[in-house]
């Protein structure tokens, strides 16, 4: 399972509050693309809001996976991991 935050201001280091994007898609030469997910996910959570949403670009967004077996987390295999988006 992977999910994801908003995006964040990018000296950020940190965020504990994740959404649930979607399952991880089948790997392509052993990498699983999740930009799809993750835009799809974005568009429902940057809807009008009081506070003005944070750009995309020069932001930082986290990534979390997470394995589970039967609906059981295996602690071992989960991992966050976050990366500046580009404006391109």
């Amino acid at each position: 399972m992977s999910f994801a935050s908003p995006p964040r201001i990018a000296r950020r280091s940190c965020w504990r509050n994740f959404s649930l994007i979607g399952l991880l898609p089948a790997p392509d030469e052993c990498i699983s693309h999740i930009t799809r997910l993750y835009l799809t996910k974005l568009k429902g959570l940057r809807k009008p809001q009081r506070h003005r949403p944070a750009a995309l670009a020069g932001s930082r967004a986290f990534i979390r996976a997470v394995q589970q077996v039967d609906a059981c987390e295996i602690v071992p295999h989960k991992f966050t991991i976050s990366a500046a988006i580009s404006a391109s």
